[in-house]
């Protein structure tokens, strides 16, 4: 755990892209409350690749899908869906 016990820090993360059928093709930008750091006031943009599971509920995301090493990760809907 980075920081003092016991303190928040919100963070945001922002995408912005273009929707390509079942594929997102954006930028990621993160940016915290409070001081920023030099590397943070840059406003430094990833490229990111997003692809949507064929149910909507889970979406694959590779950042900087171009460097030599990509992050991948998954964002998970938390929406409950209702059956009939």
């Amino acid at each position: 755990m980075l920081g003092a016990a016991g303190k928040t820090t919100r963070c945001h993360v922002t995408y912005e892209g273009r929707i390509d059928g079942y594929a997102i093709i954006a930028e990621v930008a993160r940016s915290r409350d409070g001081p920023k750091t030099l590397l943070e006031a840059a406003n430094l943009k990833t490229k990111v690749l997003m692809v949507l599971s064929d149910d909507l509920s889970k979406m694959q995301v590779m950042e900087n899908p171009q460097g030599l090493t990509p992050i991948f990760y998954t964002l998970t809907s938390r929406v409950n869906k209702l059956t009939a």
